[in-house]
């Protein structure tokens, strides 16, 4: 007998594995691609790349070609060329508004923050609920309000001004006036970010400071703001795209008085000039959407470092605010002052404007004639209520979807966690650092010549509106549900899944519910957003599909301030309740 002796305790190989068949591979891989997170991922992936990355590769492609959308001519550089030769005044102002609307804001809004969260001044809360009320208020509202005013030798304020003063008063239609107005309402934002981090900073390195006889002034600028930077790099970066983009004030203010921006010469070539000029409009908006993108590297490579500004440990402390002494009542007055010239007086001026019959000197004979007529002649304008009926359809209906939206791809995000996941929500945030304005001509220039199956464009139609809309709040939706899902114990899923329901009625009859709170909250939100947007809409917008802001835009355009009062009232008073709603019946906190 012949064969290998085997000694005792030796080990013994295992047999080879038997070969897998081809059909159980196929059988694996399809379960994996019919499987839930897969097609999930996939369904997100197809949303993101034609909502957000297919325009802005568009817009860089159009910029290089000759002629616009429906031509796409050959490549060529003289967009950039038009857009460099002519722009030179613009570009200076267009720096000088963005830098200046970034650096006002961004010392009251941090100055508030640390009022309302590290001191002792009264009101605290007041003054937290009235300065996220202000992003509630339209800037075209806001802008009618400082119109009437400050608006020149006809502002009812500087008429005041000039009768009790030797002062000529402050005209709002020139630079300092563009960057005044704006950095009032962008005041929000930066409360918003800065005040979450102070909220966070360990109040036992502000007590130790003040225990070796440091000032407040100097705890708050060494420890405090110290280790608030990143966030209030994040607010400053924030600011500044949101002055290279934005449009209202410069069209408002900044047209009338030849300051001109990049915005509103990608308006004018866009809506005002004949033949329309696509090319220099996309060139001007990849260079804005350049700015940004380099601002936002800057700013990254300054927060590399992050991990030497955490102070939240696992250690308890106690709260301590600062107190201020005597100088506590001072900052009071001064809170009071700053709300009352950011929303009182504005308001009052808007509901004033909105009763006269012309826009001047407020003596007693104009006032005399006060009168409900603006309202009567606008309830009987057909236009204005078509404008609302589609601004009503475009904020419900859009709200409505990103909400889902973003809801989905924090999910994604929450549970199928990898690169996949992670490039998604990339996708989902890249508009937060992409000015409005180059969001809207990448829209425009994507579809101006798309066409569905049976000849179908949803150029000029609410569709395309609806779509820069989506895209616009997308990253604000997701950052709303991101919180909401992490709390979402995956035992309910997994509970219900064991119970014989499927991947979509978990979804629908489990997770959805849960959240809807959290849904309803960010829809409040995102519908107040949508009925003050004005930018994507004035691009946007054909005969027939105007909303309400666009609709303000073309009245003050033809010199009928107030009736553009008469709107604002009612867009001001609808803003308050609905902040109302989302603080006190829904009891949700707006994040960025």
């Amino acid at each position: 007998m012949t064969g290998t002796a085997v000694e005792p305790g030796a080990p013994v190989a295992d047999p080879p594995p038997d070969p897998v068949p081809a059909g159980a591979l196929w059988a694996a891989a399809r379960q994996r691609v019919l499987s839930f997170p897969f097609g999930l991922r996939v369904v997100l992936s197809l949303a993101v790349f034609t909502l957000v990355v297919l325009p802005f590769y568009r817009l860089i492609l159009g910029s290089f070609q000759e002629g616009g959308p429906p031509e796409r001519g050959p490549l060529t550089l003289q967009n950039y060329r038009d857009t460099f030769d002519k722009s030179s005044d613009i570009i200076g102002n267009t720096l000088e508004f963005a830098v200046g609307q970034t650096v006002v804001p961004v010392v009251i809004g941090v100055l508030l923050a640390w009022v309302v969260t590290r001191t002792d001044v009264p009101w605290r809360g007041v003054w937290e609920f009235a300065t996220i009320g202000l992003y509630f208020i339209p800037l075209l509202a806001a802008g009618t309000a400082w119109s009437i005013l400050l608006g020149g030798r006809n502002g009812m304020l500087n008429e005041i001004i000039r009768a009790v003063t030797p002062w000529d008063g402050f005209d709002v239609y020139s630079m300092p006036g563009m960057i005044f107005v704006q950095s009032l309402y962008l005041v929000p934002l930066v409360f918003l970010v800065v005040a979450a981090s102070m909220r966070n900073v360990s109040p036992d390195y502000e007590h130790a400071a003040r225990i070796n006889g440091a000032s407040p002034l100097s705890v708050f600028f060494k420890i405090t703001l110290g280790v608030s930077r990143p966030a209030l790099l994040s607010a400053a970066v924030l600011c500044f795209i949101i002055g290279l983009g934005s449009m209202e004030i410069p069209l408002l203010f900044g047209f009338p008085a030849k300051e001109h921006v990049f915005t509103t010469d990608i308006f004018h070539a866009l809506r005002v000039r004949m033949p329309r000029e696509h090319g220099r409009a996309a060139a001007t908006g990849v260079v804005l959407l350049a700015a940004s993108l380099v601002v936002l590297i800057a700013y990254l490579r300054s927060i590399r470092h992050s991990e030497r500004y955490v102070t939240v440990s696992g250690k308890g402390s106690q709260e301590s605010p600062t107190r201020l002494g005597r100088w506590r009542w001072v900052v009071f007055a001064a809170c009071c002052g700053f709300f009352f010239l950011t929303m009182i007086l504005p308001f009052i001026a808007v509901v004033v404007g909105s009763l006269l019959p012309y826009i001047g000197r407020p003596d007693t004979e104009l006032l005399a004639q006060s009168s409900l007529e603006n309202y009567r002649q606008l309830s009987d304008n057909p236009i204005l209520w078509r404008s609302l009926k589609n601004s009503l359809t475009l904020s419900l209906g859009s709200g409505l979807f990103v909400m889902v939206f973003g809801a989905l791809v924090a999910y994604c995000v929450v549970r199928f966690k990898g690169r996949w996941s992670r490039t998604i929500d990339y996708g989902a945030s890249l508009p937060l650092m992409v000015p409005g304005v180059v969001m809207a001509t990448s829209l425009l220039y994507t579809y101006i010549t798309f066409t569905l199956p049976g000849g179908f464009s949803i150029y000029g139609t609410l569709w395309i509106m609806a779509m820069a809309y989506v895209v616009y709040f997308l990253p604000v939706a997701v950052r709303q549900m991101t919180g909401p899902v992490v709390q979402l114990s995956a035992d309910l899923e997994h509970a219900s899944r064991i119970s014989g329901a499927g991947n979509l009625a978990t979804m629908g009859r489990i997770v959805l519910p849960i959240l809807r709170p959290a849904l309803l909250g960010g829809l409040i939100l995102a519908f107040i957003t949508y009925m003050r947007e004005f930018t994507l809409s004035v691009l946007l917008f054909r005969s027939g599909t105007e909303v309400i802001t666009t609709v303000m835009y073309s009245f003050y355009n033809n010199g009928r301030l107030p009736f553009v009062a008469a709107i604002s009232v009612g867009l001001w008073v609808a803003g308050m309740l609905l902040m109302v709603i989302l603080r006190f019946v829904l009891k949700a906190r707006i994040t960025f």
